[in-house]
């Protein structure tokens, strides 16, 4: 269900979700764990929003890690 959240969540269901992640810093860290592995793991549209958003709450991402991109993402 989170993978779906990630991949396919609106704009209200990331915010949902970054507020159970702790953006008051009190979050959910089994959570955040979670969620940066996914990131690391699964292709989902903006890994490097996420990354930015784990790191914002004081999640170690490795910057120099290549994000999964999913099929058909466009290069910017």
């Amino acid at each position: 269900m989170l993978a779906q959240i990630l991949d396919r969540g609106s704009l209200e269901d990331w915010r949902a979700l970054y507020r159970l992640l702790g953006e008051d810093l009190r979050g959910d860290r089994r959570l955040a764990a979670r969620v940066g592995r996914m990131v690391e793991t699964v292709p989902i549209p903006y890994p490097h929003i996420w990354r930015a958003a784990l790191a914002s709450l004081g999640v170690a991402v490795d910057w120099s890690r290549p994000a999964k991109e999913p099929p058909g993402a466009a290069e910017i």
